[in-house]
């Protein structure tokens, strides 16, 4: 048995963008940035920093629009890889392919050190898992 689930605590690195394709679906995406740290081969401690693309659709897809940069969330859902398509020039039309893992997501939910204690009741009812990836 296989299984493609990864699941990130970070803050929301960049303000969510809605999409619409063909007037019925829209999904809308933004960045996760992780950080992290590690000694190199001299001893010396290295930071990093990285970027994760996130794609939020039906109820997420509502849901991924509120949120602020800076917010600390929890994302759980898949690792894919997709093909782009842009073509640019005239007369001569160029196509540019190019591939871009991104994480689709099936939840979304604050991390609980970030929520004030009046809003913990209420954090269940912010937990979102309506989507299922195989539709997208």
């Amino acid at each position: 048995m296989t299984r493609n689930s990864i699941s990130l605590a970070a803050m929301v690195g960049s303000t969510p963008k809605p999409h619409v394709i063909q007037s019925t679906l829209t999904y809308t995406t933004f960045d996760l940035t992780t950080f992290g740290s590690h000694r190199n081969w001299a001893g010396k401690e290295v930071t990093y920093h990285e970027k994760h693309h996130i794609v939020c659709v039906g109820n997420l897809d509502v849901f991924a629009r509120s949120l602020k940069v800076g917010a600390e969330i929890e994302v759980e859902g898949e690792l894919r890889t997709r093909r782009y398509t842009n073509y640019i020039g005239e007369p001569v039309e160029v196509e540019i392919i190019h591939w871009r893992r991104e994480v689709v997501a099936t939840s979304i939910r604050p991390i609980m050190s970030v929520v004030a204690e009046t809003q913990k009741a209420n954090v269940d009812q912010v937990l979102i898992a309506l989507y299922r990836p195989e539709e997208f």
